[in-house]
């Protein structure tokens, strides 16, 4: 590689995360003044767990984008705050070259995006927040032999995301809720729920395969 290709391609890079920075604050300031005329909360965005999901990702699946394994899943719950940076993203970038669904027409120097947002959104593709646990082969021997099945089924039997949840990411409602050494054991209120606060919204490039994904951009929610 000559030093100009790599020049351009450290360009490109550089022009790439200023303008998925500039997108993801735009879409940050747009998310706080539609939940703020939708008398929602702004000030901190939760992610609540619910279950554990196996999702096996073959490479047929999607006319064949499929990536190729299994995904341990975290699901979370679809909250109000969730859905509308949902909408407020969908609006601002090329949908998923996978699933479609969203309506921008802005690039972010991935031209299979830009080619895949000129094609209507699958309107049939649900949204439902999740975070990715793990990515296993299709072929590997814990995938082949169910090992990874009956461990994720373990995992949500007995509900393993809660016992990630630490002190310190709890409001002070629930954390006057968990017991102490020495002192009499109080009940959490039934509206509260165990949660984290997000702290990134970030950009990644997903085309090929999984280890050829790489972040484009990244703000910081504690800061911004």
């Amino acid at each position: 590689t000559s030093s100009k290709d790599m020049r351009e391609k450290d360009t490109t890079i550089l022009r790439r995360r200023r303008q998925g920075e500039y997108l993801l604050r735009q879409c940050l300031a747009d998310y706080c003044k539609q939940n703020q005329q939708m008398d929602l909360p702004v000030d901190a965005l939760k992610m609540i767990p619910t279950s554990h999901f196996y999702f096996p990702y073959p490479k047929t699946a999607d006319n064949g984008r499929g990536f190729g394994c299994a995904i341990s899943l975290l699901i979370l719950e679809t909250t109000p705050e969730l859905k509308s940076l949902q909408e407020v993203i969908k609006k601002a970038f090329p949908p998923d070259e996978r699933h479609g669904g969203g309506g921008g027409e802005k690039d972010c120097g991935d031209k299979h995006r830009k080619q895949e947002s000129a094609q209507p959104p699958n309107e049939d593709a649900k949204f439902q927040p999740h975070m990715a646990l793990v990515y296993a082969p299709e072929d590997h021997e814990n995938v082949t032999n169910g090992w990874l099945e009956e461990h994720t089924a373990k995992r949500e039997q007995e509900k393993r995301y809660l016992h990630w949840i630490q002190p310190t990411n709890l409001s002070d409602s629930v954390n006057a809720a968990i017991s102490v050494k020495g002192a009499e054991e109080r009940k959490k209120p039934h509206n509260m729920k165990p949660a984290w606060n997000a702290r990134y919204l970030s950009i990644w490039s997903t085309e090929g395969m999984l280890d050829e994904w790489f972040p484009i951009a990244k703000l910081d929610l504690l800061t911004a």
